[in-house]
Formats: structure tokens, C-alpha cells, sequence
């Protein structure tokens, strides 16, 4: 039975160490075009993925913006489709440091560490397949240029998928002039 119990805490820690990857409740870290978005995951189903932000392109320090990103697939899948996304606004485009405080308006997104993405995956309807997901964002004190930057994956349901990531919204940050 040592024997038994050794294995077991073996297998216990092996869990522990390598969690199973797949998450439908979102990733982050994902917007980077040079990350490999989410392909190390999902095969590639056809048809077009669009990811596209609206909102302010200029907020003072400290202000508060609201944003919204559209996600459309061209042509729609037969069946359900479904959508995923991660948003991050960064000080650079491609960019590793975060910049500002998001924030979710609505239940379509949930924050993770400084990004939003979706808590679990979110119908669209129409042809072509469309969604939107509703935020804000508070501009950081430190004036500056700031890059709001996506990716999206729509899918049929399964684990195959297709991505697609937003040209990056340039966010301008600076005092109104007097």
C-alpha cells in the first residue's frame, strides 16, 4: 500500500505541475501577433475571422473611455457558432507591458491579471456570424500612446477554429489643452 500511495502522490503532483491547457472560460496573453494567438490549441476551420474596436482614440490621463470590439466570420458555420476573445491594451503594439485598467461592462467579459477575456464562450447569430463585447478602459496618469490590440476565435462548438486579430486601436493619451 506505501507503494500505492506514492504513485498516487505522484499522479497528484503531475496534475498539479501540467494542467490540462484547454480553458472555454478564455485566455489571456494572446494579442500580441507574434504570439501564436490561439493556433497551439485550435486547427483551423475556414472562412474569415474580423475582429474590429470602436471608441475614443484620444482620453486624457486618468480618463475613462467605452469601447466595443465586433467579432464577424464570413461565411457563418452551419449550426451553432460560437466566439472567444482576449483584449489587452499595452504600451507598445506587440508590446509585454500593460497599460491602463479594463474593465468589463456586462457579463460578456471577465478580467484576467490586466486583460478581459470571455468567461465562456458567447453565441453569435446572423450570416455572416456576429458578436460584440462591451468594455471600458481608464486611461493611465503617464501621457502616451497606448495600443489597444485583440484576437478572436470563432468556432462551431468543437475544439477546431478560427482566429483573427484586431488591427490595434492607437489610443492617445494627453491633458486637454487649456
Amino acid at each position: 500500500t506505501a507503494f500505492a500511495l506514492a504513485i498516487l502522490a505522484l499522479a497528484i503532483a503531475a496534475i498539479a505541475a501540467f494542467p490540462a491547457s484547454a480553458s472555454p472560460s478564455g485566455y489571456t496573453g494572446r494579442t500580441a501577433t507574434n504570439s501564436g494567438g490561439c493556433g497551439s490549441c485550435h486547427s483551423t476551420l475556414s472562412g474569415t475571422t474580423t475582429v474590429v474596436f470602436s471608441g475614443p482614440s484620444s482620453l486624457a490621463p486618468g480618463a475613462t473611455g467605452s469601447y466595443t470590439c465586433v467579432v464577424t466570420h464570413t461565411p457563418a458555420f452551419s449550426g451553432t457558432n460560437h466566439a472567444g476573445i482576449d483584449i489587452a491594451v499595452k504600451t507598445a503594439p506587440n508590446g509585454t507591458t500593460d497599460a491602463g485598467i479594463l474593465a468589463a461592462s456586462g457579463g460578456d467579459l471577465k478580467r484576467s491579471g490586466a486583460e478581459l477575456t470571455h468567461p465562456s464562450a458567447k453565441t453569435m447569430s446572423g450570416n455572416p456570424s456576429t458578436t460584440s463585447y462591451a468594455f471600458t478602459w481608464t486611461a493611465p496618469a503617464t501621457p502616451g500612446t497606448y495600443a489597444m490590440q485583440a484576437i478572436a476565435l470563432v468556432t462551431n462548438g468543437g475544439k477546431p477554429g478560427t482566429g483573427g486579430w484586431a488591427t490595434p486601436l492607437s489610443i492617445t493619451v494627453s491633458a486637454p489643452d487649456p
